[in-house]
């Protein structure tokens, strides 16, 4: 199978009270592929849903399918559906063995779907631009601070709280 779409994520989904179907648009193989994220709109809360709290239709589909979810979400909360495959091989290929280019296709496409799955997460974090690299940058966040907001240091290379 070639791998036609190239993002896994679906949504976001505004909340009505009344909806409980929502579609996405990518292959998921398994239960375990999927991650729903319910935001608070009011105090941007967010909550992890993994199974059982919802089925599935689709599985296997590479149209994608729809997740039928035990509750509607409310007008104040937004669901987003993202692809989230665990970072394993369990393809095993033996040394002069049969060759099943089916086996090796399904492999390479799982690699495919979990490059997705990185690549709309590095999408949603901060970065600093290409030019920048080498350059003695320390980007590790700082301790937390009740009442303090995170800026660059004085010199412009390392994050403080300010």
């Amino acid at each position: 199978m070639t791998v036609s779409t190239t993002s896994t994520l679906a949504g976001p989904y505004r909340g009505d009270g009344v909806t409980k179907v929502f579609p996405f648009n990518f292959l998921v193989t398994s239960k375990e592929d999927i991650t729903i994220y319910v935001t608070d709109v009011n105090t941007w809360a967010t909550v992890e849903f993994h199974a059982p709290n919802y089925s599935i239709s689709g599985i296997g589909n590479p149209e994608g399918g729809t997740i039928i979810s035990d509750h509607a979400l409310q007008t104040h909360q937004i669901g987003v559906i993202e692809g989230s495959r665990p970072l394993t091989q369990n393809a095993v290929f033996n040394n002069q063995g049969a060759f099943y280019p089916k086996e090796y296709e399904k492999a390479l496409d799982r690699m495919t779907f979990i490059a997705q799955d990185m690549s709309a997460r590095l999408d949603r974090c901060v970065q600093l631009p290409n030019s920048i690299v080498g350059m003695g940058y320390d980007l590790k966040l700082p301790k937390p601070v009740a009442g303090k907001a995170i800026g660059w240091s004085a010199d412009g290379k390392s994050l403080v709280n300010i």
